[in-house]
C-alpha cells in the first residue's frame, strides 16, 4: 500500500469491507449523491488510489457554497411555515413519490402561478 493519503483511507476502508463477510454493500461508504458503494466498487477505487494520481491532468472545479441552482443563475429561497399535520402528510406522500417535500412545493406553486 502506498504512503499516500488517499491510499491509506481507501485501504483502510477496503479491509473493514472485508471484514463484513458475505455482505455485498457497506452502509458506510456512499457517493456525493447517497449510492452505497458495493465491496467491487470499494476495492476498485483503493486500487487506483494505491497507484497514485497525477493531479496535472485533473480538471479545476469550481465549487460554490450551498446547493446548486434550479435553473441558470441564482434560485431564491422562498421559506414559509405550515401545520405539522400538513408537513406530515406531505412528507409521507413524498416519500411514497420517491420526491422531497421542497419538489411537491415547486410543483404546487408553478401550478398556482399557471405555469
Amino acid at each position: 500500500m502506498s504512503s499516500s493519503p488517499a491510499g491509506s483511507v481507501f485501504g483502510s476502508h477496503r479491509r473493514r469491507a472485508r471484514q463484513t463477510s458475505g455482505c455485498k454493500e457497506v452502509a458506510s461508504l456512499k457517493t456525493k449523491r447517497g449510492t452505497r458503494l458495493t465491496k467491487r466498487q470499494i476495492d476498485a477505487l483503493a486500487s487506483e488510489a494505491d497507484r497514485g494520481y497525477n493531479l496535472s491532468k485533473a480538471a479545476r472545479e469550481t465549487v460554490r457554497p450551498g446547493r446548486p441552482s434550479l435553473e441558470s443563475g441564482i434560485s431564491p429561497r422562498i421559506s414559509y411555515r405550515v401545520a405539522e399535520n400538513l408537513y406530515a402528510r406531505a412528507k409521507a406522500k413524498s416519500k411514497a413519490e420517491g420526491r422531497t417535500v421542497s419538489e411537491i412545493a415547486r410543483e404546487a406553486l408553478e401550478r398556482y402561478v399557471g405555469e
